[in-house]
Formats: structure tokens, C-alpha cells, sequence
């Protein structure tokens, strides 16, 4: 399993953080984590994720879920409940 690289910056800061096959960016307090071929998009604690072309949208912490071509749905699920977990916190 690949690890997961995060780093919120400084405004106008941008910096590509490569860990194994990871890329973080961040550009003010936008954040693009991607995650083997998977994709995490935060916007002021709006979340878009994809993975294998499904999309999780967390917006205000209300999540709709789009489940087409997902071989393990518990791997959705349980990254769904993360993201849940993560936005109850604001991002400072």
C-alpha cells in the first residue's frame, strides 16, 4: 500500500510532495492529493474524490456517491467515512 503525503502551505506557496507513486500539491488552501491513479480535491472542506471512476462529493458535509466501475465498494465506503471524519475539523 502506498503512503499518503499531505502538507498544507503558506499562502502563494506550491509544492509537489512525490512519495512512491503520491503526489501531493497544495496552492493556498487548495489541496490535490492523489493517491495511485485516485484523486482527493479539497476546497475550502469541499471534497471531491475519485476512485476508479467514482466520485465521492462531500460539499458542507453531505455526501453523494457515485459507485459505477468500483470493484471493492467497502474501499469507497470506508474512505467516504474518512472524508465524513475529516471535514467535522476546519481546516485553519
Amino acid at each position: 500500500m502506498s503512503s499518503i503525503s499531505l502538507e498544507l502551505l503558506d499562502y502563494g506557496d506550491i509544492e509537489d510532495v512525490k512519495d512512491d507513486q503520491c503526489i501531493g500539491l497544495t496552492l493556498d488552501q487548495f489541496v490535490v492529493l492523489t493517491i495511485d491513479q485516485s484523486v482527493v480535491l479539497i476546497i475550502d472542506q469541499s471534497v471531491v474524490l475519485t476512485i476508479d471512476h467514482s466520485i465521492v462529493l462531500n460539499i458542507n458535509q453531505s455526501i453523494v456517491l457515485n459507485t459505477g466501475n468500483v470493484k471493492d465498494q467497502s474501499i469507497v465506503n470506508a474512505i467516504a467515512d474518512s472524508i465524513t471524519n475529516a471535514t467535522d475539523h476546519s481546516i485553519e
